[in-house]
């Protein structure tokens, strides 16, 4: 026994998120738009979740560079630091502290970005400029990728005088573009000119292997977050190259023509790549391409304005992702879950979507009615936005919508023996009939009007006085107590023909006087008039 009721839980766990993934998908909205001027050359996100900083690397012309720190909930601006004629080329924050490493021109600074304090500088760091700085995962190292062949190794504990150089890398790629830590920190991964990337022990500077595969630049690399795969873009053919870093193997190739920068989501799920607005070989691409990194299928494509994009850094929650391009823009784009039986997006499934549905039925194309997204509007997306409708959605929906719901008891029977002829879903094949027999009711009014028997009756402390109309008509509902005196009138309003006799239609009162107070024990009389009409019932309240 307790063996089936785990398979039974397992089962509708199952299809819950079976059901979930069916209906809802992703979408990144652009949430916030920071303009420079010049080029952004690097953005990135604190590591840490809880420190809400966003830094941006920026030049406003040739001789004006600066970094800026954003509040990430507020997007307004903590502070900024003024690097002069120095380009400012990189950024990275370090974990567990509000150190910022900036590589500007061939020097090197690092300052507290809580208050812009200046930690330490270092002047003449490489030859030539420093392409690109990282920290490893722990934050206790810095490798910087220069232009030139020799990578180094920087220790960045918090104690000033303990900030140096601990190690340079003798032999490497002609010209360095891009350095990676894995996530648990003991391996480099390096790309550049030569089109190869290579692997390194950060701890003795050996490199025990080069990956080939690209045949142009190869501007960055970036570590999946569980380690087990490289990601590595170039400007050239072939653009974006997966490896396994087990086997050091090529996994698969995507084709999003000149790639300048990469990063992971947190999860490991999404690949963003950050594409030039150069052409190369006839083709012009731009913007930033979402890959699915399992399938090598592109997910989302954004903004796409012949922009070439810089740097791009995903937010440690996964939900925010930052792209700096070369005419000095920064987006920030916010991942959002939207359920496609929401066909209204008014953030809930209800008798709205199921009309909104009905007023496409049968068109093609894009379309929000169509939910399965089989390119046509059809009893099958009817019936999947009625499965999700609550069961007891007939209530006060069906009796306020009723005169103005786009269809018919014909139309809508055709729609229940269809969904009935494929076999679709039980509940939405029932809720369907609940909303034929609603119309049917509407449809076919009583043949006189009349007041019927309160229910419960005797009754504490509430209950529902049911009736039905021949005709529309004003309806009100007074009562009174034993003695003659009105205790409270129900104006019901302008209301169609038909009968009002379940819960969801009937009027209701809750046991109290015009001013709110319960009312006593005994007996009372309820009174329905609707327009010429007239008739008094009694009932009682036991307490």
């Amino acid at each position: 026994m307790k063996k089936q009721t785990i398979l039974l839980l397992v089962l509708l766990l199952t299809c819950a998120l079976w059901l979930t993934s069916a209906t809802a998908e992703e979408e990144w909205v652009l949430q916030k738009t920071l303009e420079f001027g010049g080029v952004v050359r690097s953005v990135a996100f604190h590591p840490q979740a809880n420190v809400p900083q966003l830094a941006v690397g920026t030049n406003y012309n040739d001789t004006d560079y600066n970094v800026e720190i954003y509040d990430t909930n507020t997007f307004s601006v903590l502070h900024y630091r003024d690097f002069g004629r120095d380009a400012v080329t990189s950024v990275s924050f370090r974990k567990g502290w509000y150190d910022l490493a900036v590589a500007h021109d061939r020097n090197l600074s690092i300052y507290d970005s809580l208050n812009g304090h200046v930690l330490s500088e270092h002047r003449d760091v490489v030859a030539g400029w420093i392409r690109q700085i990282a920290h490893r995962p722990d934050g206790k190292r810095l490798a910087i990728a220069p232009e030139g062949s020799r990578i180094q190794i920087w220790n960045t504990d918090h104690q000033a005088g303990d900030r140096r150089r601990l190690r340079t890398f003798n032999i490497g790629h002609p010209d360095t573009a891009s350095v990676a830590w894995s996530p648990n920190g003991q391996r480099l991964a390096s790309g550049g000119s030569d089109g190869t990337v290579r692997l390194w022990n950060p701890a003795t500077g050996v490199n025990f292997a080069v990956l080939r595969g690209h045949t142009d630049f190869v501007r960055a690399v970036a570590w999946s977050p569980n380690g087990q795969m490289l990601a590595s873009v170039s400007v050239g053919e072939p653009y974006i190259i997966l490896w396994d870093m087990n086997t050091q193997r090529e996994i698969r190739r995507m084709n999003s023509p000149a790639c300048l920068s990469v990063a992971w989501s947190p999860d490991g799920q999404t690949l963003a790549i950050g594409l030039s607005s150069w052409t190369f070989q006839g083709r012009t691409s731009s913007g930033i391409a979402l890959y699915n990194p399992n399938t090598g299928s592109r997910k989302h494509s954004l903004v796409r304005l012949g922009k070439g994009h810089l740097s791009v850094a995903f937010h440690p929650n996964g939900r925010l992702l930052a792209g700096g391009d070369d005419t000095g823009t920064v987006r920030i784009w916010k991942l959002i879950t939207v359920n496609r039986l929401d066909v209204t997006q008014d953030e809930r499934v209800d008798l709205n979507d199921l009309v909104e549905v009905a007023r496409n039925y049968g068109k093609t194309g894009t379309n929000r009615a169509d939910v399965n997204g089989d390119g046509r509007v059809d009893i099958k997306d009817l019936t999947a936005v009625a499965e999700a409708i609550n069961p007891n959605f007939a209530a006060p929906a069906l009796a306020q919508q009723l005169p103005t719901l786009p269809f018919t008891t014909a139309e809508v029977r055709g729609w229940i023996r269809d969904a009935k002829q494929q076999e679709l879903d039980a509940h939405g094949i029932a809720v369907l009939e609940q909303l034929l027999a609603a119309l049917t009711q509407a449809e076919t009014p009583p043949e006189e009007t009349a007041l019927l028997v309160n229910y419960p009756n005797p009754f504490n402390p509430e209950t529902w006085i049911p009736y039905q109309l021949a005709k529309p008509a004003e309806v009100t509902v007074s009562i009174h107590s034993a003695d003659g005196k009105l205790v409270r009138t129900l104006a019901l309003g302008q209301l169609p023909a038909g009968v009002y006799q379940d819960k969801s239609r009937a009027a209701y009162w809750d046991g109290t006087n015009e001013q709110g107070e319960a009312v006593a024990s005994g007996v009372y009389f309820y009174t329905l008039k609707a327009g010429e009409f007239s008739a008094t019932k009694k009932m009682l309240i036991r307490k």
